[in-house]
């Protein structure tokens, strides 16, 4: 069970438990901690300085995608660190193609003249390099676009709405991508990959 997705949404929790409100100054007893709740919640925002891995997880868990409790600068941050996984990942599929696609290259044309091989990859390199800027660019884009909008398990969904608090905490966000990876192939390697992170391993 992944538990570095609860990080921030558990901070933000304890910061607005600490917040004042007009009764709190009406009581003796609430006067007396006014001052710790006060300088309490100062030092966790001076303190808690997320880390990429905890923004990402917090937009990668369906429940959270909408990341209500960040500020604008740290959702822009974070898609740009998606974007960023989206990139490495594409980079190291496209490698594994391209050395199975010459491996069977290899095997099927061993006749065909290597010069002109040569040529021909190089083509196909120089297009594939040309398109990249716009049309993966595109892609991560429209995949992000359609998991902000649609990526809500109906069936989580369902079952959260129901659920007791005790088993709401036990939610698994990995479940979600389990059944939704054909939807969003980048998203979900990202997501196996910050999940299996543990939250005491992760920096704050």
């Amino acid at each position: 069970m992944p538990s570095i997705h609860v990080v921030i949404p558990g901070i933000e929790s304890l910061k607005t438990s600490l917040q004042l409100t007009s009764n709190d100054t009406k009581s003796s007893n609430e006067k007396d901690m006014t001052f710790f709740r006060t300088h309490g919640k100062l030092s966790m925002e001076v303190i808690c300085d997320y880390h990429p891995i905890h923004l990402m997880t917090l937009f990668l868990n369906p429940r959270t995608r909408k990341m209500k409790q960040c500020t604008d600068y740290q959702r822009n941050s974070c898609l740009e660190y998606i974007k960023q996984e989206m990139i490495i990942f594409d980079t190291l599929d496209s490698d594994t193609q391209l050395k199975n696609n010459n491996k069977s290259i290899r095997k099927i044309s061993n006749d065909v003249n290597r010069t002109l091989r040569i040529m021909q990859q190089y083509y196909e390199q120089q297009d594939e390099q040309n398109d990249l800027p716009t049309t993966t660019a595109a892609i991560h884009q429209s995949e992000i676009d359609n998991y902000l909008k649609f990526g809500i398990d109906k069936l989580d969904e369902l079952c959260s709405s129901n659920s007791s608090s005790s088993v709401d905490q036990e939610y698994n966000p990995l479940h979600f991508w389990k059944h939704h990876h054909t939807l969003y192939p980048r998203l979900t390697k990202i997501a196996k990959r910050v999940f299996s992170v543990p939250a005491t391993s992760a920096a704050a």
